[in-house]
């Protein structure tokens, strides 16, 4: 593999989070509820400002509240609300990104704390393939509010090592917009920050990081 490409998504490729933009939508749809979202909203606000970090905790939450939601349910729901809903927050300078990588042979990858069958569908509207992503636990095709793997989470300069390890790429990029990802940017050839916030803003300035801001999002 000549050079891989690892790009974080919420606020890096997507304008928000998307979970909890899906979680609005399924309750629009009558399939999570209010509770949900509100607590959805409270956590993810916490996170934001930097007053609560366990992302792992956060995504244990939100499973638990997912459970009983068919798998042939969800892909309906997300058919819907990525087509009319999440594609519209996709940054134009992302896909532009994603697009110059993949004309120069290099294998892109989607890095995500986010759920799995989110990051999948971002991964489809971007014409990828490849997505590592925080896994839910399905028994007979109905998600039991679990998780079926560890939460990506903190642990995405760990996902990238091993990855490394396996396939020998002699060069690796990482783009990211949370302080919280400096591990993972630091293991890459090419880190580049992405609408940092202002603890990776300072620290991409002191290590002379590339700085990328993205705006333009689809009218």
């Amino acid at each position: 593999m000549k050079s891989v490409v690892f790009f974080d998504v919420d606020g890096t490729l997507i304008k928000g989070n998307v979970n909890t933009t899906v979680i609005w939508h399924l309750y629009r749809m009558r399939l999570a509820s209010s509770w949900l979202l509100a607590r959805s909203a409270f956590w993810y606000l916490l996170w934001m400002v930097g007053l609560y970090g366990d992302l792992d905790e956060i995504a244990r939450r939100g499973a638990r509240e997912l459970s009983g939601i068919s798998r042939a349910q969800m892909d309906k729901a997300l058919e819907l609300i990525f087509k009319e809903h999440v594609q519209k927050k996709i940054f134009e300078e992302g896909r532009k990104l994603i697009g110059d990588h993949r004309r120069q042979g290099h294998h892109v990858v989607l890095l995500s704390s986010s759920f799995e069958p989110f990051i999948e569908k971002v991964a489809r509207l971007l014409g990828l393939e490849e997505v590592i992503a925080t896994k839910l636990a399905l028994i007979g095709g109905v998600y039991t509010g679990g998780l079926a793997d560890e939460v990506i989470g903190g642990r995405k300069h760990k996902v990238v090592e091993a990855y490394t390890k396996q396939f020998q790429p002699d060069e690796v990029y990482a783009y990211s917009d949370r302080y919280q990802d400096v591990p993972l940017l630091e293991m890459a050839t090419h880190p580049v920050a992405v609408n940092p916030d202002m603890r990776l803003r300072r620290f991409a300035r002191r290590r002379r990081w590339p700085i990328l801001i993205f705006k333009r999002v689809p009218v």
